[in-house]
């Protein structure tokens, strides 16, 4: 939330990436930074600050912690900020709002605060789907990590850590490139089958005897 987005204002407003001058371009970086960020700093945080604690018990909520304030400050944020506007669109209030603001600037915010209207209610709920996903994703991608730190081999742990890092990637691609080729809710089925893939992946591979 902190380093990533420090990137991203580099690569994006300094260097002129973005989804529409560059879009494939754009959306492997965007891929690549989530996978290289989180996966690293999963690795990291087990390999030195967890390492008196690192089992299997703290590796699992390790992944249901990640991904639940990521859901948090994601989703729930997201949630509170459109459920403010709405609100007070219907109260009157952002009318007085919008008044108080240059002409431009009006539009820029009424642009952006379409989407509240225009939107089909049924698809405020796939951000909620969309972080059960990820939630599951998290689990799955913190035992994976779990077990690369654990394992023996070194080429154990360098396979396991890059198949981590490689399905968080591909993960991520398909959610973000999606959306440019396919409808929203085979995107969300797609990612819940892989996040609930990953988990069983994880699963059969770390260490079920330290439950």
């Amino acid at each position: 939330m902190l380093l990533e987005q420090l990137l991203h204002v580099l690569v994006i407003q300094f260097c002129g990436l973005n989804a529409q001058s560059r879009p494939w371009l754009y959306y492997v970086y965007a891929a690549l930074a989530a996978a290289v960020f989180e996966e690293t700093g999963r690795l990291i945080a087990m390999k030195f600050w967890m390492k008196k604690w690192l089992d299997f018990p703290n590796a699992l909520m390790y992944g249901i912690g990640h991904g639940g304030v990521e859901a948090i400050l994601i989703g729930g944020l997201s949630g509170i900020s459109n459920l403010v506007s709405m609100l007070m669109i219907n109260s009157g209030a952002m009318q007085n709002t919008l008044a108080a603001l240059p002409a431009e600037s009006a539009n820029q915010t009424v642009s952006q605060l379409s989407a509240l209207w225009t939107t089909p209610a049924p698809l405020f709920f796939v951000s909620g789907i969309e972080r059960i996903s990820a939630i599951i994703l998290h689990i799955g991608l913190s035992l994976l990590i779990y077990r690369a730190v654990k394992a023996g081999k070194c080429r154990t742990a360098a396979f396991t850590a890059v198949l981590a890092y490689g399905i968080h990637f591909i993960v991520d691609f398909f959610a973000v490139a999606g959306p440019a080729l396919l409808p929203i809710y085979v995107i969300e089925i797609g990612v819940f089958m892989m996040a609930a893939g990953t988990l069983v992946m994880a699963l059969k591979m770390g260490r079920m005897e330290e439950l």
